[in-house]
């Protein structure tokens, strides 16, 4: 085997490695969401620039960039705070709050990503 080979091997073996996102003790567990999204049990605290105190949202660990809330912008270690105009502080919120695959066509998502708000609107995979 060739140095380039036995290289390349070693970094691919590395990169196979690496341990996937996790949510801190404060967060609780990973909860698995629809398309590949993970998101961490408890409530985080964010700071945003437009409040005076921190604010709760729950912390994604995971987001698969094939599914729709990958495709709508999101990414993992974006907080969100309000899915369908509803606010969330836990993971469990978030996920009943998506639902089922047929509700999230058109379904909004909030989210806190370096301090700024966002909103997405997340459409159904194959619409």
């Amino acid at each position: 085997m060739s140095i380039a080979a036995t290289v390349t091997a070693a970094l691919l073996t590395m990169a196979a490695a690496q341990p996937a996102p996790r949510c801190s003790a404060e967060e609780g567990r990973g909860l698995p969401g629809p398309w590949g999204l993970t998101v961490c049990e408890r409530a985080t605290r964010v700071t945003v620039v437009m409040y005076d105190e921190p604010q709760p949202g729950v912390r994604a660990v995971a987001v698969a960039s094939d599914g729709a809330l990958g495709r709508a912008g999101l990414a993992a270690g974006d907080v969100i705070y309000q899915v369908a105009g509803i606010r969330v502080s836990t993971g469990a919120d978030v996920v009943a709050a998506i639902g089922s695959p047929d509700r999230a066509h058109g379904l909004t998502v909030s989210f806190w990503r370096n301090g700024k708000p966002y909103l997405v609107r997340v459409w159904s995979p194959g619409s």
